[in-house]
Order: C-alpha cells, then sequence, then structure tokens
C-alpha cells in the first residue's frame, strides 16, 4: 500500500511540471514577437523577407536587424496590416504592448513591393516615421506593380524624418512605323505635364547627394491619383548647393525668372524660407528665361503672410535646363552629379 502511494504521488508531481513547463513556453514564445499585440497583426500566410529569412508580419521582419544598419525588407505577396501604422522609432503601439516599447534598430529601411500591394487598415496611415530614421519604397518588379493603399495618407513623416517615395512608372509608348522618309527637326522642349492649378503641398524633407556630399533640402511633394509623391525644389537651394561647379547658375527677375548657366550665383546664401509643415499651393506650366530663351516648366508657388512667394520646380526638369544628372539608387538615395561629361 505505502509503493503504491508513492507512486500515485510521483504521477502527480510530474503532470504538474509538465504543465508548469508547457505554459513557460508559451509564454516565452508570446513576448519574442510584440508585434503580434500591435500594428503587425497581418495574418499567416504572407510572405515579407530579409536575407534569406521570412516573415508573415512586416514589423517583425523590420526588427529582425538588430544594428543599426540599413535593411531592406522585401514583400513576396501582398500585405494587409490589421492595426495602427507601422513605426519607424519607439512605440508601444498605443498600449497594446503593455507598456513594453518596440525600437526598431535601423535608422534606414527600404522597403521593396516587388509588384505587390502594401495594404493600411481603414483610416490608418502604413507607416509612421519618426525623426532620424530615413523610410525609402521602392519597386524593383519588372511589372513595377507595386503599391501603397491607405484611406490616408499613407506615410506620416516627422520632422527630421526622411521619406523617399515610390518612383512614379514611366509610361512606355509604343513605337510608330512611317512609310516615308522625314525631314530632320529640330528637338523640341517637352511640354510640362499637367497638375492641379492649386492644391496641398506636401512637406517633404530630402537628403539630396551633390558630387558625394549630402545636402538636405526643404522639399515639398504633390500627391497624384496613385499617390505616388513627386518631390519640387527650391530654385535658390539649388542655386547655392551647386554655386561653384561646373553646373553653376545665376538667378535674376525682370517679371520673369532669368536663369543664366556657367554663372556664378551671387544671391542670398541664407534662402531658408518661413514655411513649416504642409502648405497650400499655385501652380502650373512656368516660362523661365535660360540664357535668354523661354522654357516651360511645371512648378509650383507657395506664399507667405505677406504675399511673397517662394517658387519649387522639379529637380529632374532643373537638371535637363541646367545641366547637371539626376540619379537615384537605394544606398544613397536622390543624387545630383555636376561635372560635366567628358568629351569623346
Amino acid at each position: 500500500m505505502k509503493l503504491r502511494k508513492l507512486l500515485s504521488t510521483l504521477l502527480a508531481a510530474a503532470l504538474v511540471c509538465g504543465l508548469a513547463c508547457t505554459a513557460a513556453l508559451a509564454e516565452e514564445g508570446d513576448t519574442a514577437a510584440p508585434d503580434s499585440a500591435a500594428t503587425a497583426t497581418e495574418g499567416t500566410g504572407q510572405k515579407i523577407v530579409v536575407g534569406e529569412e521570412t516573415y508573415d508580419r512586416l514589423l517583425a521582419a523590420i526588427i529582425s536587424e538588430k544594428e543599426d544598419k540599413a535593411v531592406t525588407v522585401r514583400l513576396d505577396s501582398d500585405v494587409q496590416l490589421t492595426g495602427t501604422p507601422v513605426i519607424l522609432g519607439t512605440s508601444d503601439y498605443d498600449g497594446l504592448l503593455g507598456g513594453q516599447e518596440v525600437t526598431v534598430a535601423s535608422h534606414n529601411v527600404t522597403i521593396d513591393l516587388n509588384g505587390f500591394t502594401l495594404k493600411a487598415e481603414a483610416g490608418k496611415a502604413v507607416f509612421e516615421v519618426q525623426a532620424g530614421y530615413t523610410l525609402t519604397i521602392v519597386d524593383n518588379s519588372e511589372a513595377k506593380t507595386g503599391k501603397l493603399e491607405a484611406e490616408v495618407e499613407a506615410v506620416v513623416a516627422a520632422e527630421g524624418a526622411t521619406y523617399n517615395p515610390l518612383a512614379a512608372p514611366e509610361t512606355p509608348t509604343e513605337p510608330t512605323e512611317s512609310t516615308e522618309p522625314t525631314e530632320p527637326t529640330e528637338p523640341t522642349e517637352p511640354a510640362a505635364p499637367a497638375i492641379p492649378a492649386e492644391g496641398t503641398a506636401i512637406a517633404s524633407t530630402q537628403n539630396i547627394t551633390i558630387d558625394g556630399k549630402a545636402v538636405e533640402f526643404a522639399a515639398y511633394a504633390l500627391k497624384d491619383e496613385n499617390n505616388n509623391l513627386t518631390n519640387y525644389v527650391k530654385l535658390r537651394d539649388i542655386a547655392v548647393a551647386i554655386n561653384g561647379t561646373d553646373a553653376q547658375f545665376e538667378v535674376g527677375f525682370d517679371g520673369s525668372i532669368i536663369l543664366t548657366t556657367k554663372t556664378a550665383y551671387t544671391g542670398a546664401a541664407d534662402t531658408a524660407t518661413p514655411f513649416s509643415g504642409d502648405q497650400p499651393y499655385k501652380g502650373g506650366t512656368q516660362t523661365v528665361k535660360v540664357d535668354g530663351e523661354d522654357v516651360s516648366m511645371t512648378a509650383i508657388t507657395l506664399y507667405d503672410e505677406n504675399g511673397g512667394g517662394y517658387n519649387y520646380f522639379k529637380l529632374r526638369d532643373l537638371g535637363e535646363v541646367l545641366g547637371f544628372a539626376v540619379g537615384y539608387s537605394n544606398e544613397t538615395g536622390i543624387s545630383i552629379t555636376t561635372t560635366a561629361p567628358a568629351a569623346e
């Protein structure tokens, strides 16, 4: 009888120990992925890749990089967020983590949509970018069908943050056949694309690399019907930044803007504007005299409280007429090369 009682006691103790160990392991698994209770509560089956690892939650993929170095996250399926925006910075996701904060280690995050759609929950943004962080959206798929979808602003960037949006896809044109020879014609200036005559310009601070040196610009952006952003920069900001290079230019005004290429800029070095945050704009085609010739470019104008106007132009438009090259890469973002090409 004593032996039977001893065996029963040992079996009961083993059962209690097993249940306690199982509960402890389950609790440890819950704390390993804090985003499961916050923004990145995407459903299983979604594929998000960092290096050789695949995740089913976007935030989990981003915070998989434990050091402050650039990280690229690639979508391998459509992704639907089911909570608050993914925050690049530090957050407890509105208290959903019970006071536990999540900090993104990498301050330079690139999202490769890879032809897929990243969609926010109704009424939410996709990303919030805190000061000191850089978010770059690219689409390295051949079809270029990747997109961000949100009912509100898809990306909210704080002052001091950098957001490099997905570039608008170029629309290919079909070649036309001609049965009769045509006389060569002089190249013509392409027509400036139409933009709304007025609206809201979105504050979009940009770091632009000029001949290898990073320069911060207080830019503004316009959003198209597909939520793609096009950046506009202030003319005199560019003039100051590239002064002394092969592409330097002077800015004048006699009722219209006058640009003189290959000439040092002599205007004020302090070109700060009184604006902060999003601003109303008036825009459209603006005629600028470049070395005495009229050139039409798309521009927006922001006005201060005294009626003073500040003109912003598309960077690529300025590069075409002033002789500097504009490029983009995932590593460096937007870049300007001012050195004149060597003669062949």
